[in-house]
């Protein structure tokens, strides 16, 4: 579970943890950026912190950003306020948008950044007419990955749209299906083939992965058979389940 519950928070902060709250976008001057709140005990008490960091939109350390609003001197965030108690700091927080329920442990507002880049870029991944996205997320091998392109177009050819964005670098479906999930229902993709490790490997088996019906169930499918569900995919003649319930004892579809 990501999010800490309002007692775990005040839990973690009296054994000494600081908490952190992603709160999403922000602008200044004209740039974008990104701001997050913590709560760090000090002595006894808690300093509340905002940060507000420049919007690089990649997937980076976001604790590394550049400051959104250029400073003279060394600077570590903006101290809102001290708290004696767990209570007031929280809602001190509040104040300046931290919502219950949304409290994390200290490191992951870097993964919450991350998830709200993917889900940008994914909002405006589009597949061709009658084709379907192929989604690189190994990036370890680019011999692999053009020679998967080759495979995929030698038996289907226009049937893949193909997108390499290190954005996408070692994605889980999980967090696809999260991408999915995030966008309005027009920028919806409903399914999309992954290619991962082992769609680089010789048999070039890509994974395909349900967004919509019954999200994160996935199936393999060697180049030769892409053509067989992409097409049936793309005008619903058939549906994810339909070869899903085909697939061998390896989980993949072989028609």
């Amino acid at each position: 579970m990501r999010y800490l519950t309002t007692a775990f928070a005040m839990g973690a902060l009296r054994r000494g943890r600081q908490i952190e709250q992603f709160l999403g976008p922000c602008e200044a001057d004209g740039r974008a950026g990104v701001r997050w709140i913590e709560i760090v005990p000090a002595g006894g008490a808690y300093e509340v912190v905002l940060h507000e960091m420049l919007d690089l939109d990649e997937i980076a350390d976001v604790y590394e950003f550049p400051d959104l609003v250029v400073h003279d001197e060394e600077y570590f965030g903006e101290i809102l306020g001290m708290a004696d108690d767990e209570a007031d700091a929280m809602a001190l927080a509040a104040r300046h948008g931290a919502e219950d329920g949304r409290w994390v442990n200290q490191g992951v507002v870097g993964v919450e950044y991350h998830d709200m880049v993917r889900a940008r870029h994914w909002g405006s991944l589009r597949p061709e007419d009658l084709a379907s996205l192929v989604l690189r997320i190994d990036f370890c091998d680019d011999s692999g990955w053009e020679a998967l392109r080759i495979a995929i177009d030698r038996y289907a050819p226009q049937h893949a749209t193909f997108v390499s964005d290190p954005v996408y670098a070692d994605c889980t479906v999980s967090d696809l299906v999260s991408a999915e999930n995030a966008v309005a229902e027009e920028q919806k993709l409903t399914y999309v083939f992954l290619a991962d490790a082992v769609s680089m490997a010789a048999e070039h088996l890509l994974l395909a992965v349900d967004l919509h019906d019954e999200p994160g169930r996935s199936f393999r499918v060697p180049p030769n058979r892409f053509a067989d569900v992409s097409a049936n995919l793309a005008i619903g003649n058939l549906n994810f389940r339909d070869f899903a319930e085909l697939a061998d004892d390896s989980g993949t579809y072989r028609g």
